[in-house]
């Protein structure tokens, strides 16, 4: 066994995104030991080489992880597992260990971090270094600021720890917050597992920022890195890219995310993305992307849908199998268990049977629409319909 284990998770739709990954990070230290963790419910039949390890959550034995998988969506519960993965390979007595989201490839040695966390507890990548533009008036957008106190100071796309009792503290205070409170909602404060690191910063102090340009590069730092001849703002060698958001199929785009940023605005990374998307559809990309997600479905095959997982929040700790459940008995358990919950969401009884009477009037896609277009009525700078 080595002392440096380097890691990733996914579930099976992604899975050649994964071994590209693992790919060009066994190209740049075959000296290390690599990790996968699968994030579904059943993958016997996925087929897995010998140069790198696999596991399953069931292997990681986390409390709770049925109502972690039906609580949270895929997004949410990929992240959330991250912490206990972490004190998994620390068990098993790796001096320091790095993680990567599958989406990102690996061009250069991370020697640097890795030096650091000789060091430093835990090493964290900033979403960017430096300012975006200036607004000009009041209802100026400062688009990459804004997003990352929307989604977090640091991408946790990418993260090193190292062996240490800090560590240790902090992996536990982690896997708490990840367990209940993993959840993709900015307008309470929290989005996924990256928001807590912010706390982090504060409530541990060995702690190293990656300031080198060259480790993460990505949409949300494309305003003040470029890429030319392997090397970043012509002073740093391309560590990682993270392809976030990308869509294989579309070779037109950037991020399905964001389209307002385009080759046309950084025509240098159309040779980066064609050389990606042909390494990923080289590791059988048709196959494993039609593959369904486990954790989507009741015991009868009907897909569980967001608002599904959030209500079951509430009565998680009187269902601990809700999996077992058809959708019909969902609902009679969450009836039935749902009287023993404390009604704080809607207080105002007309607000709730209003809201219970246009769910029941449009479907849930159209409700839960309705309550995004909401939470983001606050904002009355933007209500600009009031003067017409």
């Amino acid at each position: 066994m080595n002392k440096t284990a380097i890691c990733t998770v996914s579930s099976v739709n992604y899975y050649s995104l994964g071994i590209t990954l693992l790919q060009s990070v066994s190209a740049q230290h075959a000296e290390c030991d690599l990790f996968y963790l699968f994030v579904d419910k059943d993958v016997k039949d996925i087929p897995v080489e010998n140069w790198f390890s696999a596991l399953t959550l069931g292997e990681l034995h986390i409390p709770s992880i049925e109502q972690m998988a039906f609580v949270y969506e895929i997004t949410e519960l990929n992240t959330a597992v991250k912490p206990f993965f972490f004190s998994f390979l620390l068990n098993k007595g790796y001096k320091k260990i790095l993680y990567l989201d599958p989406d990102i490839y690996v061009y250069g040695r991370l020697d640097d971090v890795l030096h650091a966390l000789d060091t430093f507890s835990i090493a964290l990548t900033p979403h960017a270094l430096h300012p975006s533009q200036a607004p000009k008036s009041f209802l100026d957008k400062v688009q990459w600021e804004q997003n990352m106190t929307y989604s977090g100071i640091f991408n946790l796309g990418f993260i090193g720890i190292s062996n240490s009792e800090e560590t240790v503290e902090f992996l536990d205070w982690w896997k708490e917050r990840c367990q209940y409170l993993c959840f993709i909602e900015p307008n309470t404060g929290i989005f996924v597992d990256q928001k807590w690191a912010e706390l982090a910063i504060v409530f541990w102090e060995n702690i190293f920022i990656v300031r080198n340009p060259g480790y993460n590069v990505s949409l949300w730092n494309l305003h003040e890195r470029v890429i030319e001849h392997g090397m970043v703002n012509k002073t740093s060698s391309l560590i990682f890219y993270h392809f976030s958001s990308i869509d294989i199929e579309n070779e037109s785009i950037l991020s399905k995310h964001d389209k307002t940023v385009g080759f046309d605005i950084h025509p240098e990374l159309r040779t980066l993305y064609i050389e990606y998307r042909h390494r990923v559809r080289s590791n059988d990309y048709i196959k494993y992307k039609s593959i369904s997600y486990g954790y989507n479905y009741f015991a009868d095959g009907f897909a569980i849908s967001i608002l599904e997982r959030r209500l079951y929040a509430m009565i998680a700790g009187y269902c601990p199998h809700p999996f077992l459940l058809s959708k019909k008995e969902f609902y009679k358990t969450l009836k039935h268990y749902g009287k023993k919950v404390p009604q704080k969401a809607i207080r105002s009884l007309f607000l709730a049977k209003t809201a219970f009477f246009f769910l029941k009037l449009v479907g849930t896609k159209k409700y839960l629409k309705l309550m995004e277009v909401l939470g983001k009525a606050p904002l009355l700078r933007t209500h600009t319909f009031l003067l017409r």
